[in-house]
């Protein structure tokens, strides 16, 4: 039996580094997906990346509540190392704690311009060293965490060309081109 990785039937978004002016050294790439092998994804996010900057997307066909999208955006910030992030926790517990603190902290969140076009407002946080976001797509969720982008620079498009990446996730692959 052969694994893959089937596309999700809900847009995907990426980072809108427009509003950044030009960068060197801009990479796009596909950072994973959640959900069953060989079943549509649940959930992909993509990353973006210069010198002094990164950004992960994440885009869901879920339609959970607020605080399950504040969970996911912290869990997509501190859940891995893909962002420099300079006072991360440095134990596993201490990562659990500082997301779950972050998802219930209603405090922490502030509202925010639409940060895709035809957008509903969407909700930021602002932490130590990154920036998290959260906004509806249609029935689900985009969730944005950020580091070297400044929250008036956050905004989230449509997937323009999927030759800015190393795979396009709206087409089926085996696992092995997803480990490379």
């Amino acid at each position: 039996m052969t694994y893959s990785y089937i596309p999700p039937a809900f847009e995907l978004y990426e980072f809108d580094d427009e509003p950044l002016g030009t960068r060197r050294y801009v990479c796009r790439g596909f950072n994973g997906w959640n959900g069953p092998v060989n079943s549509p994804a649940q959930e992909v996010s993509l990353a973006w990346s210069s010198p002094d900057s990164a950004v992960l997307v994440s885009t869901t066909g879920q339609a959970d509540d607020a605080r399950w999208a504040r969970l996911s955006a912290a869990h997509l910030a501190l859940g891995g190392t893909t962002l420099p992030i300079p006072a991360r926790p440095g134990s596993t517990g201490e990562v659990q704690e500082e997301i779950q603190r972050i998802a219930e902290s209603t405090e922490l969140w502030s509202p925010l311009h639409p940060i895709m076009t035809g957008g509903t407002s969407a909700a930021v946080a602002v932490l130590s060293g990154f920036l998290l976001a959260c906004t509806q797509a249609g029935s689900g969720h985009v969730l944005v965490a950020a580091t070297g982008v400044r929250i008036d620079q956050l905004r989230v498009r449509k997937v323009r060309d999927w030759g800015a990446y190393d795979i396009d996730a709206t087409q089926s692959h085996p696992l092995s081109d997803l480990s490379r």
